[in-house]
């Protein structure tokens, strides 16, 4: 899914004091500092990390003189958070995502009680919830004492909250130029007396310093209704199949979103941002969807087809639509979703094959596609494809020229051959060559190879060339959990 970024830092002057006097110097120094973890941040985690702790402290320094300033509050909860969207970074701090998570979310409120209606403080406060749901989802076990749900209530309160202050914003400023330009045309002076002009030019370089804000454009609408209707999305996923009527009450507020405001929005903006709101707004429909059928209130046929009309028959999607990457894993995202569906229920084995080899044609396309840019990601999710059509082999009912020994050999050659790809792509990159991809590729590999018999010994090797058991183990997990191989299979691989 798109990632929204957050608001730009505050500027800063060219000159940072060395001992922080005024909050303006902490801000500058916190600024500075955070900007150097930036630079290293792509070559050095640690570095960078360490440079990223130095502008918290800082920031904490200076609240603890200044504890009203909310520039100060905003920007330390803004780093904190951003540290938790860099794998590379967060690996380098002690503890969970959830409590670095924690942290980011209680040093937002207090930014948020500073100025309770500033726009960036609503939409940051809300995004750091979302993640903090994601992230409690992800461990499995909720050790922290909070209610996911509550959780995902507040944040698509303040993200409605934050939507409905902007869109006022933007009609005031709309009023502003409106007024302005009748004044130019009009012939009224806008040149100041000389007493006034001097007052604004009697401060040096050093002293001065502007808060700048940016106005709210159609962008900024389009990307806070856009991350209001993901987190409707989540929030879908966490409640299914609990609770229908809440997802009925869900899917009232995000048709009222779609057709009311990003439809709207979508027609203002550039084709690229056009692409990533169709595709938020596929995101969301597949979701509900996939929650709709778990919670018992559609039936599989309806699941599969409502799906395929969701991506097939576009509305409001640029031209290029169908050609971008973004569409295409999307798509085939979807698509595994209803597999993974219908597997706990072992439904409909043959629109579970269907499905996943459309999957694989989506996949293929993808690394085709002129925008493609994660093509070691896209040749493991393929090798991920074949193995789940392997379990689907072993489901009564499906087809019986799907179901023999020559079917599974190919399968585990093709989920072979596509890690190997994902390998050779991802060391041929320096961007890739480090990334955690080419370990669990190389760790699928080795379970396939186990799995056609090819002898059990190839995960040993990985750990003794430098793979760590606990990534092997956890790798392995992993791939049961997603339906990758059998529990039973798992025993055995860890066994040998």
């Amino acid at each position: 899914m798109p990632r929204f970024t957050l608001p730009p830092k505050k500027k800063k002057s060219s000159k940072t004091p060395t001992t922080p006097v005024t909050p303006e110097d902490y801000l500058e120094l916190g600024v500075e500092l955070e900007g150097d973890g930036e630079k290293w941040r792509a070559g050095d985690a640690a570095k960078s990390a360490r440079f990223f702790v130095k502008s918290v402290q800082n920031y904490d320094d200076g609240l603890a003189k200044f504890p009203t300033s909310f520039d100060l509050a905003y920007n330390k909860a803004r780093v904190q958070y951003s540290i938790t969207q860099y794998p590379a970074i967060q690996a380098q701090f002690p503890g969970q995502p959830i409590a670095l998570l924690q942290e980011a979310l209680a040093s937002h409120r207090r930014a948020s009680v500073l100025e309770p209606s500033n726009n960036d403080a609503l939409f940051n406060t809300a995004q750091v919830l979302s993640s903090l749901v994601a992230a409690i989802d992800d461990a499995g076990v909720n050790n922290t004492g909070l209610d996911p749900s509550a959780l995902l209530e507040e944040a698509i309160t303040l993200f409605q909250k934050c939507l409905a202050q902007q869109e006022l914003d933007y009609k005031q400023g709309l009023a502003q130029a409106a007024s302005y330009s009748a004044e130019d045309q009009g012939g009224v002076s806008l040149s100041m007396g000389s007493s006034e002009a001097n007052t604004t030019t009697q401060t040096t370089e050093d002293e001065q310093w502007a808060a700048i804000v940016e106005p709210v454009t159609m962008q900024s609408l389009l990307d806070t209704a856009c991350a209001l209707l993901d987190t409707l999305a989540q929030a879908c996923t966490l409640l299914a199949p609990s609770s229908p009527t809440s997802l009925d009450t869900l899917d009232g507020i995000a048709q009222s979103l779609i057709n009311d405001k990003i439809s709207s929005y979508m027609k203002n903006v550039d084709a690229p941002a056009q692409r990533d709101a169709w595709l938020v707004t596929a995101h969301y429909a597949a979701t509900h969807l996939e929650a709709s059928f778990r919670a018992g209130i559609i039936v599989a046929p309806h699941y599969e087809q409502s799906l395929i009309n969701t991506f097939e028959l576009l509305t409001n999607g640029p031209d290029d639509l169908r050609q971008s990457a973004g569409y295409l894993l999307s798509y085939a995202d979807a698509l595994v979703a209803l597999n993974g569906a219908f597997a706990e229920t072992s439904a409909e084995p043959n629109i579970r094959w269907r499905c996943l080899v459309k999957a694989l044609d989506m996949l293929l396309a993808a690394t085709k596609a002129p925008d493609a840019e994660m093509l070691p990601s896209i040749h493991a999710f393929r090798g991920d494809v074949e193995l789940l059509r392997l379990m689907v082999i072993a489901t009564p009912g499906l087809a019986d020229s799907l179901s023999n020994d020559k079917v599974e050999a190919t399968l585990l050659k093709n989920a072979e051959t596509y890690y190997r790809g994902a390998i050779a792509v991802a060391q041929g990159s320096i961007s890739w060559s480090q990334s955690p991809v080419v370990a669990q590729a190389k760790i699928k590999r080795a379970v396939v190879e186990g799995l056609a018999g090819k002898g059990a010994e190839s995960l040993g090797l990985l750990i003794k060339q430098g793979i760590g058991k606990q990534t092997v183990l956890d790798v392995v997990k992993d791939m049961a959990d997603e339906s990758l191989i059998t529990a039973e299979q798992r025993q055995q691989i860890l066994a040998s």
